[in-house]
């Protein structure tokens, strides 16, 4: 009885792709239809492929844990690890073009200690304002020092900072790129004097103590003075350029106030991870 069932079933199959081939105008041919059948029974020959809408997909690449910053933003190197945490300090530089980065909120991975901090905001001119998200690009360079900041933040390098290191001291030290004095737009009897010339010249880039040694027939007219008092420091520097061309600089100084060395004096891995964790970039020494 089996066997007539079976047979029967096939008989009918056979008949209803006849019929249907029929109605589509092709002649019909029982070798045809042979493998019309067999298409019912294994619709997918390929087992590596999935049919999926009507459509067979690839298989898919698996997950990865690069992030999308890799290709830009990488760790140069690092500087006395495991010593002291006001000298150790890592350095991660920025390439590619002008797109701002947001590199608040990532972090530096000890893999071999575990130990892992996270990179806060800053201050884009020093002293004014409030702290802001650390915006990188291109060029960029980023000292990231594991002790605290002299001025108790984070912040971005300009054309005036340099006067910060006679009375902070800064590990690496800061750039000195103040304008010098001498070129300053001065009143016109200082500049027609020698006197005040000579004083004026006498001051070094970033610094606000003259090397100038008068004698007792040079004495320094007070508008010469005057002209210095308000011209040299940090606060008059940012007051006179702040609007200038390039008196931002590329380099952040990014401190993670830890009272202790993160990372090893050797056989260390340091990641550097972005917001969702992925690694952008990994140094190993």
């Amino acid at each position: 009885m089996k066997e007539s069932g079976t047979i029967i079933a096939f008989i009918v199959l056979t008949i209803a792709v006849a019929i249907s081939l029929h109605k589509d105008g092709l002649l019909f041919n029982p070798n045809e239809a042979k493998k019309v059948i067999s298409s019912f029974s294994n619709p997918v020959s390929n087992s590596s492929q999935s049919l999926t809408g009507g459509k067979i997909y690839p298989p898919q690449d698996p997950p990865t844990n690069e992030s999308a910053f890799s290709d830009r933003v990488y760790l140069s190197d690092i500087k006395d690890p495991g010593r002291l945490a006001v000298s150790e300090y890592v350095t991660i530089r920025v390439s590619g073009n002008d797109t701002p980065i947001n590199i608040t909120g990532w972090s530096l991975e000890s893999t071999v200690t575990g130990n892992k901090i996270f990179i806060g905001g800053g201050y884009a001119i020093p002293q004014e304002g409030v702290a802001v998200p650390i915006l990188v690009k291109g060029g960029s360079e980023i000292i990231v020092a594991t002790g605290n900041s002299p001025l108790k933040y984070s912040f971005q390098t300009n054309i005036c900072t340099g006067y910060f290191e006679e009375k902070m001291g800064f590990l690496p030290s800061l750039p000195m790129q103040c304008p010098m004095l001498y070129n300053e737009e001065m009143p016109e009897r200082v500049e027609d004097s020698d006197v005040c010339q000579g004083y004026i010249n006498s001051f070094k880039r970033c610094e606000t103590r003259a090397r100038y040694q008068s004698n007792e027939d040079d004495n320094i007219p007070q508008y010469c003075e005057d002209f210095v008092d308000k011209t040299v420091s940090y606060e008059n520097c940012v007051r006179l350029h702040r609007n200038d061309k390039y008196f931002l600089t590329s380099e952040w100084r990014v401190f993670l106030n830890s009272r202790v060395p993160l990372w090893k004096s050797k056989r260390e891995t340091i990641r550097l991870l972005d917001t969702q964790g992925k690694i952008v970039d990994t140094l190993t020494y």
